[in-house]
């Protein structure tokens, strides 16, 4: 049966900010999910949306949600 994961994570702000910045945030996210899948007793994961959590969690980090499939 299919259900939808949460998971947070957090980024320094000059990561985000920098010149890679949505590269390195997509690929974190795709480590997340493979991770999931190595540890998890999930048979397929995801990608469903991410999304800013609560802006800035503080001046030098962000906070994001990932939202994933999985099965």
């Amino acid at each position: 049966m299919k259900k939808l994961l949460t998971c947070c994570f957090t980024i320094p702000r000059e990561v985000v900010e920098g010149p890679d910045g949505d590269a390195l945030t997509k690929k974190h996210i795709q480590e997340i999910g493979d991770a999931l899948k190595e540890q998890g007793d999930y048979s397929t994961v995801d990608y469903v949306r991410h999304e800013l959590f609560n802006q800035q969690i503080d001046d030098d980090t962000y906070a994001y949600k990932v939202i994933y499939e999985v099965e």
